[in-house]
């Protein structure tokens, strides 16, 4: 529970600055304004939709949960660009595929290095390797039922 706690309290704090750009500059003369001063360059403040609020929230969101994730296998043990293949049914989130061997990693490719992955050819089963960026949006799904199936992907 605590955790979760956490979780809320980050979001919502990392909401509040955008609840502080929507105020507009005080009119000249208003309280607090010396008169005779004119608010340099005065350009009218955005005024944010509540479907920018709730865009960014789900974008901060998923970014915190992806985190989150990252630490958790980290302190089971995974490392950085190490494949850990698991058995068939050896898994312990909410239900397993018990005939269905997962292999996970967390892959750094960055503008200085780069990771060439390789899927050997499968046949008479299903496969699918699945690559995610940091906010848990696909980057590249390799299957046999995609329209270009690679056997490869490299990085740009």
């Amino acid at each position: 529970m605590p955790r979760a706690r956490w979780l809320a309290v980050a979001v919502a704090v990392a909401l509040i600055p955008l609840t502080a750009c929507n105020r507009t500059p005080a009119p000249e003369g208003a309280a607090g304004t010396p008169p005779g001063t004119a608010t340099p360059a005065a350009t009218p403040a955005r005024s944010y939709t509540d479907q920018d609020i709730s865009d960014a929230y789900i974008y901060l969101l998923s970014r915190l949960l992806v985190l989150r994730q990252q630490q958790l296998d980290l302190k089971e043990g995974f490392k950085w660009n190490e494949i850990v293949h698991r058995k068939p049914g050896a898994v312990d989130w909410a239900n397993p595929n018990l005939d269905v061997a997962y292999s996970e990693a967390w892959i750094a490719i960055d503008e200085n290095s780069c990771t060439i992955v390789t899927v050997p050819k499968i046949t008479g089963r299903y496969y699918t390797v699945q690559f995610l960026n940091g906010w848990g949006e696909t980057l590249a799904n390799i299957n046999e039922r995609s329209r270009r199936a690679p056997a490869t992907m490299r990085c740009a």
